[in-house]
């Protein structure tokens, strides 16, 4: 996959499982979209920092599609092991690929990541990312979705500023509920109000933001968490694993502990589509204009924000439909590294 580990050690890092880290050598970084998956024409490239993802053993671990991937088999348990790519490999991986993407005119639209949250807490060691983002003001992407649920992203505003003169930038903080703790699962990665602390401060700093409410779990006040995740960001993304986990009626999802954690809670109603009918209804009246659906609205890279000068791709975003024609999506590829 593209990676070969130069070195390892055990991390004991308070409020994380014990942990295996490596250091790796990226042999590619840029991974093509198949173009027939979940992310469509839209995303033309994934760019995944890391191998693993140290948030695996919080609540999102729980029903994270990535563990069940092929290249995780057989590296242990998932949130147990996370190899960094090496910061020097990696600038020069980007390098590499972008500038065959010039020689053929190709487009570059990057979806950062795919199979782990490139702001992991060992990035604020590694400071893999600024590096990256000054490469990317010379060797400009067309688009750059990056995709997240920690409050280390503010630590690269400045940067994210300059991108964002220069290219289609979104950044998008996952916000799956307003419950900061549900019983029977474990914590989550990070508090979900810090999360939307961090999408009003973007928004504040000229960046366009996106919550992702996804994949849905239990909400306790539908109306308020809605006109909060409203105020906080420019457009808010609804979807439930049923639909948006890039598989059949949710079989990936389905292999891991989410619906019976749900079930065994007395949540089992949000294992159901009947949930996402309402919110995403309910949603679609406060703001229907920045309201988007599940795969559709990973797909939308149309021109919303004062950054952005032009649509990031010709692409056509499918018409808004009813939720429920959704159950058929898939099961394409998960693009990975």
């Amino acid at each position: 996959y593209g990676v070969s580990t130069v070195s390892d050690h055990v991390s004991r890092e308070p409020g994380f499982s014990t942990m295996q880290l490596s250091a790796v050598e990226a042999k590619s970084i840029l991974s093509p979209a198949d173009g027939r998956g979940f992310l469509g024409e839209a995303i033309t490239h994934t760019l995944n920092p890391n191998v693993g993802c140290s948030f695996g053993s919080a609540l999102c671990g729980t029903y994270c599609y990535a563990q069940h991937l092929p290249q995780s088999f057989g590296r242990g348990v998932w949130g147990t092991y996370l190899g960094t790519k090496t910061r020097a490999s990696i600038l020069s991986a980007y390098e590499r690929g972008w500038n065959r993407l010039q020689r053929t005119g190709a487009p570059l639209r990057i979806l950062m990541s795919s199979v782990t949250d490139p702001y992991v807490p060992q990035e604020r060691q590694a400071e893999v990312l600024p590096h990256l983002y000054r490469l990317m003001q010379a060797r400009l992407p067309d688009a750059l979705i990056v995709q997240t649920r920690s409050p280390l992203v503010l630590r690269d505003v400045p940067l994210l500023q300059l991108l964002a003169e220069a290219c289609h930038l979104i950044v998008k903080m996952t916000v799956e509920t307003d419950r900061e703790r549900l019983p029977g699962f474990p914590p989550h990665a990070t508090p979900i109000a810090k999360r939307i602390d961090v999408l009003r401060e973007l928004s504040a700093s000229g960046i366009a933001t996106q919550a992702v409410v996804s994949p849905m779990l239990p909400i306790e006040n539908i109306d308020a968490f809605l006109m909060t995740l409203l105020h906080a960001a420019d457009r808010l993304i609804i979807d439930h694993y049923l639909v948006g986990d890039g598989s059949r009626d949710g079989a990936r999802t389905r292999k891991t502990p989410l619906p019976s954690l749900l079930d065994e809670a007395g949540y089992g109603a949000w294992n159901t589509l009947d949930v996402l009918d309402e919110v995403y209804e309910r949603a679609c009246t406060l703001a229907p204009d920045r309201v988007l659906f599940s795969r559709n609205g990973f797909l939308d890279l149309r021109a919303f924000h004062p950054s952005h000068r032009r649509a990031a791709t010709d692409v056509a975003c499918p018409a808004r439909e009813a939720p429920r024609l959704f159950t058929g999506v898939g099961p394409g590829p998960i693009d990975v590294e």
